[in-house]
């Protein structure tokens, strides 16, 4: 029977790890890319916000002229616009959506 050296147990184990840590790495690469291929590129225009503008009046317009729900409409405004709030300031530029 062979003896096993301790070094070469150490190394055999941080070897399984790494190849782990690599698999565990590209599975959430690979993930996070098939995740964004398979989103729908959004058409958008732009506005620059007024003073008296909030994102729940852009948003009736819009649900109005597009027989919309005006919920989706503002969740659809702040997805394209990375926005974690609804809060909106004079002159700020907004993606729009176009809806067919």
């Amino acid at each position: 029977m062979v003896k096993c050296s301790i070094n070469y147990k150490i190394n055999v184990k941080k070897m399984i790890s790494n190849i782990l840590i690599a698999f565990a790495i590209f599975s959430l690469f690979r993930l996070i890319t098939v995740y964004e291929l398979g989103k729908e590129e959004v058409k958008t225009y732009s506005i620059i916000v007024n003073d008296k503008d909030t994102l729940w009046n852009i948003a009736g317009d819009i649900s109005k002229k597009n027989n919309m729900d005006i919920q989706k409409v503002i969740y659809d405004i702040q997805d394209v616009n990375h926005m974690s709030s609804s809060n909106i300031y004079k002159g700020q530029t907004l993606l729009i959506p176009i809806y067919h």
